[in-house]
């Protein structure tokens, strides 16, 4: 038994259905732009791999000077600190619901005071978690390169 479906079958079903896919719109979508962000984020990001490309070359030939380890890896432990900051730029610009709260907290109820003092919270322990997110390899890369730097100079 042979079913034949013709083009045109197959594009008034498509039409038919994604009609009714756009109608289905969520009224709670915000889109974010991270193009400002990009700028800034790329040359940490090099800077971070670089550094870990200076920590390889260190490892193989130890007569390298590691002031550019340490330069690059304080470089972006500085950076993880600007970009964790535009992050929370672009999330109190771009996001309604985490503008910051300037409400007088005299006349509303405990609960609610209580959740809006959580929401606070939990914002800073993201902006927090952003900055760590960047600047853990780093810090790693800095205490491996005192480490082999250490051990040359005991070695010595």
């Amino acid at each position: 038994m042979k079913v034949n479906i013709s083009k045109n079958t197959i594009a008034l079903l498509f039409l038919l259905f994604s009609s009714n896919l756009s109608a289905q719109t969520t009224t709670n979508i915000h889109y974010i732009h991270l193009n400002d962000l990009l700028i800034s984020v790329l040359p940490f990001y090099a800077i971070t791999i670089l550094g870990l490309g200076l920590f390889i070359h260190k490892l193989m030939r130890p007569n390298f000077p590691s002031k550019w380890l340490y330069i690059c890896s304080i470089t972006g432990i500085l950076g993880a600190a600007a970009i964790a900051y535009q992050f929370q730029e672009i999330r109190t610009t771009q996001l309604p619901s985490a503008q910051p709260s300037k409400i007088n907290m005299t006349g509303i109820p405990k609960e609610i005071q209580e959740q809006i003092v959580a929401r606070e919270s939990s914002e800073l322990k993201e902006t927090i978690a952003n900055y760590w997110v960047v600047a853990i390899p780093n810090f790693i890369l800095l205490g491996l390169g005192l480490g082999i730097e250490w051990r040359n100079k005991k070695a010595d």
